[in-house]
């Protein structure tokens, strides 16, 4: 970004009216005027098609030229001035004029309300300079000079605001060379306030007036926002400059006073806009951040949802363990039991339907079971046709089981057998012709029977002998 480089001293030169040399106008239309408005606009040429280069409140003084249409042609106010190239313009070794270097060069109007850094923003032409003419340079932007008005070039203002004052004609003041020294030329204007007049093409040697504070304290702070300005923007340091503006006490002079508020207002609008900027940053920073966000939530849904609508429908879950009783042998087929991790419950039994799968590498793994599931009665339980197989956990570890203790049964008791006593025979009556004999009596010995045993009815269990150790190696849970 470019700025403005005002040359203070030397337009405090030229605004004094003791080095003011007025244009000769017509002396039948040249009259003094005053400014009978607030914010009066002065503008480039007779028309509000034209751009404004200052504006000037009553009871400001003009040197009016000529009139057309409503519009007064004036000679350069206070605000006023030009703009040449700086390719048609060799500078002095002061840096505070140069000379033109070529023919028929124009220059333009502009002012403290028309700058900008193109030339192009200044295209209303006010005269020709030709190789040889002297210019007074009181600043720089882009690739343009800022020069005091060269004689010939006027600007417009609007003749309802402009009032005459006295009515006389004013003429122009002699050079050097035709009056004598000390002689007042009767008839000269002299505005109450300083005006800006156009100089001769010849640069006269000013002697400027002494340096005030105001005027040190504003070119050092000019100096310092020049370097400013040449550090990258997010090096600046624009608070601190607007408060060295703010520090700058411009007492009675107008100048510094002017050009103070100016730089206050420039360099406040500037840390408004930085700070507006910033606070944008960080906004746009949140919003990303906070679509980041919102971005992941929504991919890691979108995996989700993927997951869930890949995941395969498993006939059961659970941790297979090879069954102790269908082991596959006599030419049936082994099966697997499938069993809840948590409950150690038995969920049904799996068996491979394809050739090629072999569920025993799939054993003490957490699995789920693809395949055709049917109710088998004779298990009591789902039977599983395992068509694939999927780990679901690779440690499907089941909690350890308390040892299972099976006691031999208590022996069976013989079955008592009643031994009823044999009938005793009838004494045969004695024959009436012959005493009976005496027969010898034996009683009957009463024999105990030997206790038979007796089988327990099938239960479908495996039954230890008695005297036999308990059976450990069958899953007891598979027979429940």
């Amino acid at each position: 970004m470019k700025t403005w480089i005002v040359l203070p001293l030397i337009v405090f030169a030229i605004a004094s009216p003791s080095w003011a040399q007025t244009t000769a106008p017509d002396a039948a239309s040249g009259y003094n005027g005053e400014i009978a408005g607030v914010n009066v606009q002065v503008r480039s040429g007779p028309g509000t098609n034209h751009y404004v280069c200052a504006k000037l409140n009553a009871p400001a003084r003009v040197a009016v030229v000529s009139q057309k249409d409503g519009w007064l042609e004036i000679l350069p106010p206070e605000g006023c001035f030009s703009v040449i190239k700086k390719d048609f313009v060799r500078l002095d070794a002061d840096g505070k004029s140069g000379v033109v270097t070529g023919d028929r060069v124009w220059y333009r109007s502009a002012g403290e309300m028309r700058k900008g850094e193109k030339f192009d923003n200044y295209w209303d032409i006010q005269k020709q300079l030709n190789s040889g003419d002297k210019v007074q340079i009181i600043g720089s932007g882009g690739d343009f000079y800022v020069i005091v008005t060269p004689r010939g070039g006027t600007f417009w203002v609007s003749a309802q605001y402009v009032k005459a004052t006295g009515g006389a004609s004013f003429v122009r003041t002699p050079s050097p060379s035709s009056a004598p020294a000390g002689e007042t030329v009767a008839g000269a204007m002299e505005p109450a306030e300083p005006v800006r007049v156009a100089e001769t093409t010849e640069l006269r040697t000013i002697t400027p007036p002494p340096t005030s504070d105001a005027q040190i304290a504003l070119n050092a702070a000019e100096e310092n926002l020049k370097a400013e300005y040449e550090k990258p923007s997010e090096q600046r340091d624009l608070k601190g400059m607007l408060a060295k503006y703010q520090a700058i006490d411009p007492g009675s002079d107008s100048y510094v006073k002017a050009a103070v508020q100016a730089r206050i207002e420039f360099l406040a609008g500037e840390v408004a806009r930085l700070q507006q900027l910033q606070e944008l940053q960080e906004q746009i920073r949140g919003t990303i951040s906070e679509a980041d966000k919102l971005a992941k939530e929504r991919t890691s849904r979108e995996i989700t949802i993927a997951v869930a609508q890949a995941k395969p429908e498993f006939a059961a879950k659970g941790v297979l363990v090879e069954s102790s009783l269908f082991t596959g042998s006599a030419g049936t087929p082994k099966r697997f039991i499938i069993q809840n991790p948590n409950t150690r419950e038995i969920s049904g039994y799996a068996q491979s339907a394809a050739s090629e799968l072999d569920l025993s590498r799939y054993v003490g793994k957490f699995v789920g079971l693809a395949g055709a599931s049917r109710f088998d009665r004779s298990l009591g339980a789902n039977l599983i046709d395992v068509q694939n197989i999927a780990i679901l956990d690779g440690n499907g570890e089941l909690p350890a089981p308390s040892k299972p203790t099976i006691s031999a049964p208590p022996p069976l008791k013989p079955r008592e057998q009643k031994v009823e006593p044999a009938p005793q025979p009838e004494s045969p009556k004695p024959a009436a012709t012959a005493p009976a004999a005496k027969v010898a009596e034996k009683s009957p010995t009463s024999k105990a029977s030997a206790p038979v045993a007796t089988k327990p009815a099938p239960t479908g269990l495996p039954m230890a002998p008695p005297a036999s150790a308990p059976a450990t190696a069958v899953e007891r849970s598979e027979y429940q």
